[in-house]
């Protein structure tokens, strides 16, 4: 029996509709191009030396081919083989002190502390005293993150807080001049709890969203659920990658137009607090994880296939 096209119609609607409500996670964004190129689950998971229970700042040195972390107390660069995560070597460079930010050019290293100050270090005598540089930062911004942008020959700092009188939903990336010698007082990038509210709501499913980003969905709390923590710059997109260690989020924003595009949620069970992020030149992504129980992990994430 041959069914009239109206039935059709109806049997196709309700199809749709019982796909719909048994969808997974991720919804179908139609107006969204982005598509988020690494591969979480084949994720390897290395255990950093214990001294490093503080990790706070990783990038990658393009010279050496190997990763460099800070740990968050003494002032120590560490030297990482990044296929096991072993230290190769260790360079006491400073007093002791909040560290919080590494990054790194051909010819020196910068760490950052959370007052905002950054020292430059002198990879060819890393044992004399750093040249401190000091923008309009303060503790109230608690620095957090460091990257540099090659193509401004600039370091971009990422606030962890506003402080008080600050809009309390957003969080701000700052731009440091290398060849002037001078810091932005406008953000570079402005972290809008709007912007990632809105992405969460075109991306997920309610019941993933509700499960997974509460307390950033939540209209009661006052401020944004976000402690941004590294920052970072893929090789062949450029695109900006930050993330944060409240709430276990990866945010990627597009390096030109400061668009948001896309919003990762990170595992916890192997990432209990991520606090460095770096990319190798063949754009393989590192994140480095405070140790919660146990030991720190480096965390080595590919391309999808």
């Amino acid at each position: 029996m041959t069914l009239p096209k109206f039935v059709h119609f109806i049997l196709l609607c309700f199809l749709l509709s019982g796909c719909s409500s048994s969808r997974s996670a991720i919804q179908t964004n139609k107006s969204k191009v982005y598509e988020f190129p690494y591969d979480l689950d084949r994720s390897k998971v290395h255990h950093l030396d214990p001294h490093l229970e503080e990790v706070s700042g990783l990038c990658f040195d393009m010279s050496s081919q190997h990763l460099i972390a800070v740990e968050d107390e003494l002032g120590i660069i560490y030297t990482i083989n990044q296929a096991d995560g072993t230290t190769l070597k260790r360079d006491s460079v400073y007093k002791a002190g909040d560290y919080e930010g590494i990054t790194n050019t051909a010819n020196y290293i910068y760490i950052l502390k959370s007052s905002g100050t950054i020292y430059q270090i002198d990879k060819k005598n890393i044992d004399a005293d750093p040249i401190k540089i000091k923008g309009h930062l303060n503790s109230g911004f608690d620095a957090e993150g460091l990257s540099y942008l090659k193509e401004k020959n600039a370091l971009l700092i990422l606030a962890k807080q506003n402080p008080e009188g600050y809009d309390q939903n957003q969080r701000s990336v700052f731009l440091y001049d290398i060849d002037s010698g001078k810091m932005d007082v406008e953000p570079f990038l402005v972290i809008k709890r709007t912007d990632i509210v809105n992405m969460i709501q075109q991306k997920y499913s309610a019941e993933y969203a509700a499960k997974n980003f509460a307390k950033i969905l939540d209209e009661g709390r006052k401020y944004l659920h976000l402690g941004p923590s590294g920052i970072a710059f893929q090789p062949n997109t450029r695109n900006m990658y930050v993330l944060s260690s409240k709430s276990k989020l990866l945010l990627i924003y597009d390096y030109k137009t400061k668009t948001l595009l896309d919003v990762i949620k990170l595992d916890k069970s192997i990432m209990p607090q991520p606090e460095g992020i770096c990319f190798d030149k063949k754009n393989n992504l590192y994140i480095a994880s405070e140790a919660k129980k146990g030991n720190p992990h480096l965390i080595v994430v590919p391309l999808k296939r």
